[in-house]
């Protein structure tokens, strides 16, 4: 695969490899390739040799087909030549599925019985589907008549991925063992999760709430994050996400300055053991080698409208930490003031519109005269049902006057008592 883009890579050394481990045929790679290649996802055999299944697409045709590609050199530890094996293409698509909805092949999982799996997001009669794929010598796959995990009208899925996950602190719910279903959807262009449990025999994923699957539950990011990938590291006992950043600019602009996009900072995930189906994802603990000197303020007061400088933030790239203390509002009545709206959203003012609490927040990438800044900001207030809620929204709208036309994000918090009231800011500029 010379000339690749590599999105996402693990790198685990011969050492690691002869050491048994839990999911280790679960380390993935994903591969964007520059031409007729899409997406796909790369295993380890139980030998340590890794092997790549990637969509390819039949020259001046939508039809879509998966691929095996193998290292040239097993012992190059970069694995930087791979060639594909003479049996391409080895899944094609089945009656029912349309040819240019069939992509994306996820990483293998291992059965108790010695087989093994693998899902290819589909489309049909409008549903998402993820269809599985069996084999017994990790060349050979056979399609099952069952489907993992479907959703009615939710459209394409692309870059569908399946694992088991770990609560963040030990708790009595993990009797049972919970599984992350992912699908990215095409058609919104946005990554949904759902929760819930695997039944191996049965060949089936349940969400545990009906309600929170895909297409109408929770997002992986309410923020620019598409399409989402994992691994699981066997060193650290960890699983990792990471996913294309697309930017606003214009296509003149990407042309202008020559590149386009970014991959995110690779996050780890857990299950919140509080929900019980809200996944946890915190920047890896890497991250944190490449921080500089840290800048520091505490008890700022933030009066109404204020907006505060943080001195010595200087760089291009900031980690950033915010702590809010909040007051007693057990005696603040409920008033149509206090009532959250779409107060995110442009045409209600964004983070220009003052509410009874907030807008609280930051503005980053900032001129000296405010006619370029990004607004991530968050307000408190009564929602629908009286009770309090936090709100937290980004604004673009003065970001750059060559992007698109962009539309906030938010999102809508678990239930919160009490307004914020001061705020204490961390800022370490990267090296």
């Amino acid at each position: 695969m010379t000339g690749t883009e590599s999105q996402e890579a693990a790198v685990v050394t011969e050492e690691e490899l002869q050491q048994p481990q839990k999911h280790l045929h679960r380390t993935s790679f994903h591969y964007q390739p520059v031409k007729n290649w899409m997406g796909g996802s790369a295993t380890i055999d139980p030998d340590g040799i890794p092997f790549v299944l990637y969509t390819g697409r039949a020259e001046e045709k939508l039809e879509q087909m998966q691929n095996m590609a193998v290292p040239a050199d097993p012992s190059d530890t970069l694995l930087r030549k791979w060639v594909k094996v003479s049996q391409n293409p080895i899944l094609k698509s089945h009656p029912g599925v349309a040819e240019h909805c069939f992509r994306d092949p996820s990483t293998a999982w291992k059965l108790s019985d010695g087989g093994w799996v693998v899902i290819v997001g589909a489309m049909i009669d409008g549903a998402g589907v993820a269809l599985q794929y069996r084999s017994t010598d990790l060349k050979q796959w056979e399609l099952e008549e069952k489907w993992l995990h479907s959703c009615a009208k939710s459209g394409m899925w692309e870059c569908v991925g399946f694992f088991p996950i770990h609560y963040d602190m030990p708790t009595d719910l993990t009797d049972t063992q919970k599984y992350v279903f992912k699908a990215s959807v095409f058609d919104e262009t946005l990554d949904y999760y759902t929760v819930g449990t695997y039944d191996e025999v049965a060949q089936k994923f349940t969400p545990d709430d009906p309600k929170l699957d895909i297409g109408c539950g929770f997002r992986l990011d309410y923020g620019k994050y598409y399409p989402a990938k994992s691994f699981f590291d066997p060193v650290k006992n960890r699983w990792i996400m990471w996913a294309w950043v697309h930017e606003s600019c214009t296509e003149e602009m990407n042309i202008q300055r020559g590149w386009s996009s970014l991959l995110g900072i690779p996050r780890t995930l857990a299950l919140d053991s509080k929900t019980g189906v809200n996944l946890i994802q915190w920047p890896i603990e890497e991250v944190e080698s490449l921080r500089g000197h840290k800048v520091s303020q505490t008890d700022v007061k933030l009066d109404a409208g204020a907006v505060v400088e943080v001195q010595g933030a200087k760089g291009d790239q900031l980690d950033v930490e915010v702590f809010f203390e909040y007051p007693d509002l057990s005696t603040v009545g409920v008033t149509v003031e206090a009532t959250l709206n779409d107060e995110c959203k442009g045409s209600q003012g964004g983070y220009a519109h003052q509410g009874i609490f907030g807008p609280f927040g930051l503005f980053v990438l900032t001129d000296e005269n405010f006619q370029e800044q990004t607004a991530l900001f968050f307000y408190i207030g009564r929602s629908s049902n009286g009770q309090w809620t936090v709100r937290f929204c980004n604004g673009q709208s003065r970001y750059d006057k060559g992007l698109k036309e962009e539309t906030a994000h938010y999102l809508s918090s678990s239930q919160c008592s009490d307004s914020y009231r001061q705020m204490h800011c961390e800022i370490s500029p990267r090296n």
